[in-house]
């Protein structure tokens, strides 16, 4: 069963089309990867099955609705995205950034996926004095803890030891048994990617 449906999408930024006449189904509980080289687009389309960059033309339909028709409440309780890059300024605790912003549900597994990605020791450190990777995985915990049907990330091993790799590629097997949809942006080669589902490759 699909639950993202992605129709003759045209994307541009910055007045430069990315690519065009893009279509594709992404099942329910499944892991796809996109994949392409520098600048084709890929972070580009996560934005737009977010709903935070809004096409040229054509459609994403999530749970056979229109995206560009709900609202930006309801278009976050269907997704959640881990960015590449994420900056944070104020001196708070790695558990504070956690535990902003979410539900008592969530704050009850701030303990489990902080382990789950090695972050337990540092959860009393300042996010502030992480090093780049420690800080993406920060970023994977916030959005693994909004329980919704997706789940985007972007480059979510960019700055990951061949271990923190590991450990990522597990977590995302979890939530596709756990019947949640993972779409992740990887500059991986196609072979060392046979655990997804399903590759969409841009720019070829």
């Amino acid at each position: 069963m699909e639950i993202i449906e992605i129709k003759d999408l045209t994307l541009q930024r910055n007045n430069r089309e990315l690519f065009t006449g893009l279509s594709a189904t992404i099942a329910k509980g499944s892991i796809s990867a996109i994949i392409g080289p520098n600048g084709c687009g890929k972070s580009s389309l996560l934005l737009a099955i977010t709903g935070d960059l809004k096409p040229i033309s054509g459609s994403i339909f999530i749970a056979e609705k229109n995206l560009q028709e709900l609202s930006d409440l309801e278009q976050s309780h269907l997704r959640s995205l881990a960015l590449q890059e994420r900056t944070f300024w104020l001196p708070m605790t790695v558990r504070e950034v956690l535990a902003l912003g979410q539900s008592d549900e969530a704050m009850n597994q701030i303990e489990k996926i902080a382990a789950d990605l090695g972050l337990t020791e540092l959860l009393g450190n300042l996010v502030t004095t992480l090093s780049v990777g420690q800080v993406q995985r920060v970023e994977i915990a916030r959005t693994l803890l909004r329980d919704c049907p997706i789940y985007l990330f972007d480059e979510p091993f960019a700055a990951q030891d061949l271990a923190s790799k590991e450990k990522l590629i597990e977590i995302f097997k979890q939530q596709r048994s756990a019947g949640k949809t993972v779409i992740l942006v990887a500059h991986s080669e196609v072979e060392k990617l046979s655990w997804c589902d399903q590759i969409i490759q841009l720019g070829s």
